[in-house]
């Protein structure tokens, strides 16, 4: 089974896969200034929707309402993307692509967007945070509750329904219904540590107790069903150097979960782990010889051995993590 590799015009700054149902051969790549959409077999990918943005992406996200032209004819393709502004990318079989701009003065948005999450219906709704936020999450099982990173070691499992007053003070925390804390995290800046304001926060699929978390060269876990807030029950060390996402938890075999490494110092490399054997040595997967590194990466869903899409350079690279 061969890797499957697409090269993009650009670097590659975002890939993400589609994980609904009818659109899980589907992949989005975002890049210095477009976004292209590929569907991805076992043996090729095809670029079917190309979008020129004009500016980089920083994040994606899919819609539910997404079908794949594998699954039918009448096929549609709904997502967004962003950078400080969203855009609101769609095309179908039977209409070109179509870029819809909405800023801060629709969406209450004013900075640069590091992670963007669909629900079916959205609502313009602003919830402040006392710190810049490194990543957004939202579950499956859930419609009212988003799960936010932020750069100082903070993880906040909040209730975007929630109303306030305005003028109320600490009024963010009225909204937050569990807190989390990585203490080596949280206590860098204080002691003054110098480190990167960087972080990345995970949702198990299907488990809404199970938090993921990487900051700095160490990853925990949270099973919020059994522990309290504190201290997370299980951290180990990612890389010598600091990891630079999570990525996501793998949405079909659901006790893998991915690292990928921040520093270019031996390559292009993802640690796979096991949750079930949290402290066991992970698989090292290798992708590019140094000094390539993994900018961005996320699982495909579809059903067979597990796939990794990673992009690397201006190269998205598609690779099984294993063989039947």
């Amino acid at each position: 089974m061969a890797d499957v590799r697409y090269t993009h015009g650009t670097e590659v700054y975002v890939v993400r896969a589609c994980y609904h149902e009818d659109g899980t051969d589907l992949l989005a790549v975002g890049g210095a200034h477009s976004v292209e959409v590929l569907m991805v077999t076992s043996e090729l990918c095809k670029c079917i929707a190309s979008f020129h943005i004009g500016t980089r992406i920083t994040a994606l996200a899919w819609s539910s309402k997404v079908t794949s032209p594998s699954v039918s004819d009448v096929w549609s393709i709904d997502r967004a993307g962003a950078d400080r502004e969203l855009f609101l990318l769609s095309k179908s079989s039977g209409d070109d692509e179509h870029i819809f701009q909405f800023g801060g003065g629709m969406t209450g948005h004013h900075g640069k967007c590091n992670g963007v999450s669909s629900r079916p219906q959205p609502t313009v709704y602003v919830v402040a945070f006392p710190h810049p936020l490194t990543s957004v999450n939202s579950h499956p099982t859930t419609s009212k509750e988003l799960l936010v990173s932020d750069c100082r070691g903070s993880i906040f499992l909040t209730d975007w329904r929630t109303e306030w007053e305005e003028n109320e003070h600490d009024a963010w925390k009225n909204s937050s219904v569990v807190e989390l804390i990585e203490p080596r995290a949280l206590a860098s800046p204080v002691i003054g540590v110098k480190s990167r304001w960087t972080g990345s926060v995970s949702w198990r699929r299907d488990s809404v107790d199970t938090v993921g978390a990487v900051y700095g060269s160490r990853f925990s876990i949270w099973d919020m069903g059994t522990s309290k807030a504190a201290n997370p029950p299980s951290r180990a060390r990612a890389f010598p150097r600091a990891a630079r996402s999570f990525g996501t938890w793998c949405p079909t075999y659901h006790e893998y979960f991915a690292i990928a490494s921040g520093s270019p110092a031996k390559g292009a490399a993802i640690h796979l782990h096991n949750a079930n054997y949290i402290n066991a040595v992970p698989t090292v997967l290798g992708i590019a010889p140094h000094p390539q590194y993994v900018r961005t990466f996320d699982w495909l869903a579809g059903k067979t051995i597990p796939r990794i899409a990673a992009g690397v350079g201006r190269e998205v690279v598609i690779f099984y993590i294993g063989t039947e």
